[in-house]
């Protein structure tokens, strides 16, 4: 915010696997360790993104997910867990801000990215290059 004083686009890829364990055998400690990263940190960064997109009329938050987010991987539950709760924060954000040409979307790889800057592109001018 200092050297452009603006935020059109965001990028979040917080993400930790925890430990490698059974549901019935993971360790409390371990979960609330990666739903604090994995999901919690994904809530703030796009809680105070969205205050200061929205205050430039529109921009993009751009959130890293794995495949986990749609397959299981067996004997890491939280993380499993967290990526799918991920997308559908991600779903929540996105029908709260289309009308604010807020757009929240979800990557999985480098295709993604790259299709979404040059799609959003056309639609948000002007994105500061700078910043891709």
């Amino acid at each position: 915010m200092e050297k452009y004083d603006k935020l059109d686009i965001a990028y979040n890829n917080p993400g930790i696997g925890g430990e490698h364990n059974t549901t019935g055998n993971y360790d409390g400690k371990s979960w609330n360790s990666v739903v604090d990263l994995n999901l919690n940190g994904v809530f703030y960064d796009c809680k105070y993104e969205l205050q200061d997109v929205e205050k430039n009329g529109g921009g993009v938050i751009v959130n890293m997910a794995s495949i986990h987010r749609v397959v299981a991987a067996p004997n890491s539950p939280a993380y499993t867990a967290t990526k799918h709760a991920v997308v559908r924060l991600i779903k929540n954000i996105g029908d709260e801000y289309a009308q604010k040409k807020i757009f929240a979307v979800i990557a999985w790889d480098q295709l993604t990215l790259i299709h979404l800057y040059f799609s959003q592109k056309r639609c948000l001018k002007p994105l500061r290059k700078s910043i891709l």
